[in-house]
């Protein structure tokens, strides 16, 4: 049905003052057509206004019933996968909170359910920007001097400027 400028209660009102008077007077005391008036009561059949406020009611809870249990589903889904192995890496733990939000699940209960805090959602990682020079270089030096391990590749870097390991103060 097209979007009335009445009220569901306002409308089941109408229909009750037609019963009582002609569909005429009452469809030119409320401006709207004789049609409109027949269409609304076979919609709202006997209802009375009381009685469409509890239906509004009603609806709404079975609303927010059928939210809960399509959030309890996914859960219950998730954890019947198997997923729920221990993620280490905060990098792991937004990708799953990712997945779980795909299928419809807030942020906040993507966490609780996986057992994180919200806090990792807005952290980002400093260490890959930081380790980008180095390891341009690093792939550079493996592909120009295959058969050279890791130690000599690290002795090239510090000729070049870029520290790596424990005593990198850069």
């Amino acid at each position: 049905m097209q979007k009335s400028r009445f009220t569901d209660e306002q409308i089941v009102a109408m229909l009750r003052e037609a019963d009582r008077t002609s569909v005429a007077e009452t469809a030119k005391k409320h401006k709207v057509s004789e049609q409109t008036i027949y269409v609304w009561r076979k919609h709202f059949a006997g209802l009375a206004p009381a009685d469409m406020k509890r239906l509004k009611a009603l609806e709404l809870e079975n609303a927010k019933l059928k939210r809960l249990l399509a959030e309890r589903d996914l859960e219950v889904d998730y954890h019947a996968r198997g997923e729920s192995k221990k993620m280490v890496s905060p990098q792991a733990r937004r990708e799953q909170i990712g997945f779980v939000r795909k299928h419809g699940l807030s942020q906040r209960r993507a966490c609780g359910l996986l057992g994180v805090p919200r806090s990792i959602m807005g952290y980002r990682l400093r260490q890959p920007i930081k380790d980008a020079p180095a390891l341009t270089a690093m792939r550079r030096l493996s592909a120009q001097y295959p058969r050279y391990g890791y130690r000599r590749i690290r002795i090239f870097l510090r000729r070049e400027g870029l520290l790596m390991g424990i005593n990198r103060h850069s």
